[in-house]
């Protein structure tokens, strides 16, 4: 059988938008290996919130703070964007930024908001924004925000005046305040070259510590131009196992805990809901065997999606076709993900007779407890379904700073050859962002470097409308037939478990980012 014959098909089905609901059937695991104080502050005042999180930060600068490992607690608490996005309405908003404009093809300018100061006492100035915003654009501080949200298309800042700033880029990029809806804005430092474990910004909450392996604390900033927070402070417990995040809420030991896996999504205040995050995994494909397209087409086939989220996620999500979710501008509703186990054989032995090396040992690389999941199952799962093609898999799981080296180290023969699993969230609403940060040339994690592919996302950032959707739809069916670098798996679902006194409704970005200014309690 050939490689051209073996490649997936498509259809016109458009997969449902996946509102989904909880379907498993676990009990609430026994309280174990929680420590600290309840819900309430120990004074008594009940002032204080407590979250608990599945993640050890990837870093304190809020440069990183697009991250889910570092956003719950940074993004629309401690750092505030220009420009905000209502995740009901996915329409823009003023935030720090009270207009914007664009002023000529490739420049866009942004009026601020007058009596803003940072939790050090400093004005938010124009000129502080266009610092943060270039410290941002500077490849060698490596900031998760460059790359995922700006790239180099992205100049400068400039500050016109003193509450005035302009942004200029090399190609009209007419998605740019979006853009920056996610970019929180922060102070620079003295060395600006470095990051900080100490962040400033503008937010209702200001940092307060974070100690390694147990938690991190904001405080309420009193001077802060908005609406008072909610909290005197909020301690953000670090617990790796869902297990324990979902037994502290039980024990009213935390007010929230989040990223629940699915054997306590029917638990006593658990509340499910669909998120903008995609399992997916990217292949080293300049590696060999991977440096042959039948091998990586192989891997796709080998994936039986629907298995997986109903075994490791408990029918939380679907299968998915993309890194996008369906409701994303630019999604290939004409492009599907098949599971053919017989294919992917036949691909492998096509191959091998040609002399590829199929038997290469590589890992399947991935983060213990990977969004909501238990453990190392993810990776897991994956290597098994490979191992039944043919593959030479195994699993490695990684800490937090050997796997963001990792998925910035595409292709790097010192790892050997690897598929790096990973969670994509794209709360923009559009494809560009996530297709030039994971395939673009310049991408830190991208694999690939195509000069067509580039070509078409450089066309689709100066489009807009049907013409916009069209472009980037076409991207992915490029890269889904002639590259296969990026493998989705599935479209997720997440959990969040409320204690009685609390009350919030997540939204869309919940899993990435809690603003505190929706969480209450009795």
């Amino acid at each position: 059988m050939t490689s051209r014959a073996m490649a997936r098909t498509r259809t016109t089905r458009r997969p449902s938008a996946y509102i989904l609901t909880a379907s498993i059937t676990a009990a609430l695991l026994g309280l174990a290996g929680c420590a600290g104080s309840t819900a309430a502050d120990e004074s008594g005042d009940g002032r204080t919130l407590r979250v608990a999180v599945a993640y050890e930060p990837l870093s304190m600068d809020l440069c990183d703070s697009s991250s889910a490992r570092n956003g719950m607690f940074m993004v629309e608490n401690v750092g505030e964007p220009l420009v905000d996005l209502d995740f009901k309405t996915m329409e823009l908003k003023p935030r720090l930024a009270e207009s914007w404009k664009a002023v000529d093809p490739v420049t866009w300018q942004f009026t601020l908001r007058d009596g803003v100061t940072f939790h050090n006492g400093q004005p938010l100035t124009a000129q502080a924004v266009a610092d943060w915003i270039n410290r941002v654009l500077n490849p060698d501080l490596e900031c998760w925000l460059y790359g995922s949200v700006l790239d180099d298309n992205v100049q400068k800042a400039e500050a016109v005046d003193a509450r005035t700033v302009t942004i200029k880029t090399s190609s009209p990029d007419t998605i740019l305040p979006r853009r920056l809806a996610f970019v929180m804005i922060g102070f620079v430092g003295s060395d600006a070259k470095q990051k900080t474990q100490t962040p400033i910004g503008t937010g209702p909450y200001q940092f307060v510590e974070y100690n390694p392996s147990a938690d991190v604390q904001i405080s309420r900033f009193e001077k802060y131009w908005g609406k008072p927070a909610n909290f005197d402070k909020v301690v953000y417990p670090i617990r790796v196992e869902s297990s324990v995040r979902s037994a502290m809420a039980a024990a009213g030991e935390v007010d929230i805990a989040s990223m629940i896996a699915s054997q306590d999504a029917k638990a006593h205040g658990a509340v499910n809901f669909t998120v903008g995050e995609t399992i997916y995994f990217r292949i080293d494909t300049k590696l060999p065997p991977f440096d042959d397209l039948r091998v990586r087409r192989a891997l796709s086939l080998a994936i039986d999606r629907k298995t997986f989220v109903q075994n490791v996620y408990g029918g939380l999500g679907e299968p998915a076709n993309a890194i996008v979710i369906p409701q994303t501008v630019g999604y290939p509703d004409h492009v599907t993900t098949e599971y053919d186990l017989a294919g992917a054989q036949a691909l492998l032995a096509e191959a091998r007779a040609d002399g590829v090396k199929t038997d290469t040992p590589f890992k399947v690389v991935g983060w213990a407890g990977m969004r909501s999941s238990n453990g190392s199952e993810v990776p897991d799962t994956i290597v098994a379904m490979l191992k039944a093609a043919g593959f030479n898999a195994s699993t490695q799981l990684l800490e937090n700073e050997a796997m963001r080296t990792r998925l910035g180290s595409a292709n790097d023969p010192t790892f050997g050859p690897a598929v790096v699993l990973n969670a994509h969230g794209n709360s923009l609403g559009d494809a560009l962002v996530s297709l030039q940060g994971k395939l673009g040339c310049k991408a830190p994690q991208s694999s690939v470097c195509d000069n067509r592919l580039d070509a078409l996302l450089k066309k689709a950032a100066q489009a807009s409308g049907e013409e916009r959707a069209q472009l980037l739809s076409d991207a992915f069916s490029y890269e889904h037939d002639e590259l296969v670098a990026l493998v989705p798996v599935a479209y997720m679902a997440d959990t969040i478990i409320r204690s009685d006194r609390a009350s919030y409704e997540p939204n869309l970005a919940s899993s990435e980012r809690i603003d505190l200014s929706e969480v209450t309690v009795k």
